[in-house]
């Protein structure tokens, strides 16, 4: 059944998607529509930046190396065009910051690892044979008895005209293509970091980014939000300098450089600015950090002075994966960080001795929720809940 699922799984997604959702961020399996983030942001127009395309590239990356995976080349091929020739990220309107970094950047470096440093490649190798199938069932094809020579020759006019023209969706895996867009994103999400604390806003103008805050948590960030975003962050810094070093210094100046390598000015970037991508989202964990003092972080954090808020202590929603992120940052370091590794700890004591209960009836182990409520008289006290 695994296998049968893995292997449908893109065939689904090339029968709905494509027919109906190509290039749209979000697909409405009922009614086979799409629509994009903006239409409810009473936005003017509507502009896809591309959230369900980005975030199964890895899919067909993956899936591709099954037995079976030929078949998702040409559709491969056809999503890598789009995100080169029409996608854009300079779009008018707020996007959720967490969003954007765990579907959208996570997926751009997930998928410029796959494609460029593991050497996944889609259909690449099968361009050939697709072209051959394709002057095989091409109404230009001799068949009059024509000899080999002149039929060899018609077939290299067929294919000539056909990589002219606007069907040829062959790709260079070495433009790094990914990579230069999860650049220009980081870029325009480091608006969403310009608060006085340094935690990011919940929402960012891709176009003009301009950070703000969420109107549905009261101006509030949720922990979850602030401590799941370093995986990608770090790993951008680091791939950036990595294709640095791999320049020897006395050719900076002298060879075309990869954008995403320059300053505006077009000077070679330091070191240092590559690195900024991780400082910023280290400084967000930092101030988490200290905001928790080894206790349990509550779900909500003030963006603008880094302290909690008294909320809700929760393994669910509004806090989850900061404590996922917790081990995988440890992990993602080489276990070098060791911090990381102490709050990831101290957590886990934390859950067992306050949060880990037990039914009275039945004994039946649960993890719990702390609510602090106020009596009448303004009192503050704890209730527990098993919701979450």
């Amino acid at each position: 059944m695994y296998q049968a699922l893995i292997l449908r799984t893109p065939r689904l997604y090339l029968t709905y998607v494509e027919r109906h959702a190509f290039g749209a961020d979000e697909y409405y399996p009922v009614s086979q529509s799409s629509g994009n983030l903006t239409h409810a942001q009473s936005s003017a127009s509507s502009t896809s930046i591309g959230y369900t395309i980005i975030d199964t590239l890895d899919m067909f990356l993956l899936l591709s190396l099954n037995q079976d995976g030929a078949s998702l080349g040409q559709s491969y091929r056809r999503l890598r065009k789009w995100l080169k020739e029409e996608h854009t990220f300079d779009v008018e309107g707020n996007f959720n910051t967490f969003e954007l970094t765990i579907r959208l950047l996570g997926g751009l470096l997930s998928a410029h690892w796959a494609e460029y440093e593991v050497g996944i490649t889609p259909g690449l190798g099968s361009y050939e044979q697709e072209e051959d199938e394709r002057f095989r069932a091409s109404p230009t094809r001799s068949t009059d008895g024509d000899s080999p020579i002149k039929e060899a020759s018609s077939q290299k006019a067929y294919k000539s005209s056909s990589r002219s023209g606007g069907d040829d969706d062959r790709y260079d895996p070495s433009d790094m293509l990914y990579l230069h867009k999860a650049v220009d994103l980081a870029d325009r999400l480091m608006g969403a970091f310009s608060t006085r604390s340094g935690l990011p806003w919940s929402n960012i103008n891709l176009r003009t980014r301009v950070g703000s805050s969420s109107d549905q948590e009261h101006g509030l960030v949720a922990t979850a939000e602030i401590g799941t975003l370093q995986l990608e962050f770090r790993y951008l810094s680091y791939v950036l300098i990595q294709q640095l070093q791999q320049i020897p210094p006395a050719q900076l100046t002298s060879i075309d450089l990869p954008t995403f390598l320059k300053d505006g000015d077009g000077n070679p970037k330091t070191m240092e600015e590559l690195r900024s991508y991780w400082n910023v989202v280290e400084h967000a964990m930092k101030v988490a950090r200290e905001g928790t003092r080894g206790r349990l972080p509550s779900v909500f954090m003030n963006p603008e002075d880094g302290e909690f808020i008294i909320s809700p202590v929760r393994l669910g929603s509004r806090g989850d994966s900061y404590f996922e992120y917790l081990l995988k940052q440890y992990l993602q370091t080489s276990r070098n960080e060791l911090d990381l590794l102490r709050m990831w700890d101290d957590a886990i004591d934390q859950i067992h001795e306050n949060l880990l209960l037990r039914t009275p009836k039945r004994d039946l182990l649960f993890i719990a929720e702390l609510n602090p409520e106020q009596d009448e008289q303004g009192q503050m006290y704890v209730s527990f809940s098993s919701n979450g």
